[in-house]
C-alpha cells in the first residue's frame, strides 16, 4: 500500500497529512517556508489589524460622542451651536489617548517580525493537526506544542488564539503572484484614455477654428 499520511515528502502548499502529533510538529517545523508566505501574512495581518483597530476605535468614541450629548443637549439657539460642537469636539480630543490604549488591548498583538516564520508554523499545525480519527489525544498534542518566539514561548493553541490566526489561513494557502499583466492592462487603458482626450481636444479646436470662419454650415 502507498501512505498517504505521515509520509516524508510534501510541500508548504502541498503538505503530507499527519495521523501522529510527532509527523505534524516534526513537519512544520523543518519545511521552508517561502518568502513570499511570509510577505503575504505580514501584509495580511497588519492590513487586519488596522481594520480591527478602525472599527473598535470608531465604535467606542461613537459611542462617547452619544453620552455627552445625552448629557449636554444641542442647544436650541443657532448662536451658541458652534461653541457646544466645539466643546463636544474637544471632549472627544481628550479621550482619544485613553480609547487608542483600550482599543490596543482588545487588538491582536503587533508582530515581531523575528516571529513571523515561528506564527505561520503554528498556524499549519494548528489547522493541519491529525483530524479525530487517529485519536482526539493526537491533535491535542499538537496545540500544546510549545513554539519558541523571541519574547519567550507559547503553546500551539495559545499563539493560534492570541494572535487570531483563524482569520488568516487564506494567505497561507496560496502564493498571490503578480506578473504585471494588470498593471500592464490598466497603463494600456489609461493610456487610450488620454489619447482619446487628446483627439477630442484637438478635434474641438479645429471644429472651433473653422465656425470661426464659417467652415461650419
Amino acid at each position: 500500500m502507498t501512505r498517504l499520511f505521515d509520509r516524508g515528502d510534501g510541500s508548504f502548499l502541498h503538505p503530507s497529512p499527519s495521523a501522529t502529533a510527532e509527523h505534524c510538529i516534526r513537519f512544520w517545523s523543518e519545511i521552508e517556508i517561502p518568502d513570499e508566505i511570509i510577505v503575504q501574512f505580514e501584509k495580511a495581518y497588519l492590513a487586519r489589524n488596522r481594520k480591527r483597530f478602525k472599527e473598535l476605535y470608531e465604535a467606542r468614541m461613537n459611542e462617547i460622542g452619544r453620552q455627552w450629548l445625552a448629557e449636554k443637549p444641542t442647544p436650541k439657539r443657532e448662536k451658541d451651536q458652534a461653541g457646544h460642537e466645539a466643546a463636544g469636539v474637544a471632549y472627544l480630543g481628550s479621550r482619544a489617548d485613553e480609547v487608542t490604549k483600550a482599543v490596543d488591548a482588545q487588538c491582536p498583538p503587533q508582530l515581531v517580525s523575528y516571529d513571523v516564520r515561528q506564527l505561520v508554523r503554528a498556524a499549519q499545525m494548528a489547522w493541519h493537526r491529525p483530524p479525530q480519527k487517529f485519536g482526539a489525544e493526537e491533535g491535542e498534542k499538537v496545540l500544546e506544542h510549545q513554539v519558541e518566539l523571541y519574547d519567550g514561548e507559547m503553546s500551539v493553541r495559545d499563539i493560534y488564539l492570541t494572535y487570531n490566526l483563524h482569520e488568516l489561513h487564506r494567505v497561507l494557502e496560496e502564493i498571490k503572484t503578480d506578473n504585471g499583466t494588470d498593471r500592464l492592462v490598466k497603463a494600456i487603458q489609461d493610456m487610450s484614455r488620454g489619447l482619446g482626450r487628446d483627439i477630442r481636444e484637438v478635434q474641438g479646436e479645429i471644429y472651433s477654428q473653422r465656425e470661426d470662419f464659417g467652415y461650419i454650415p
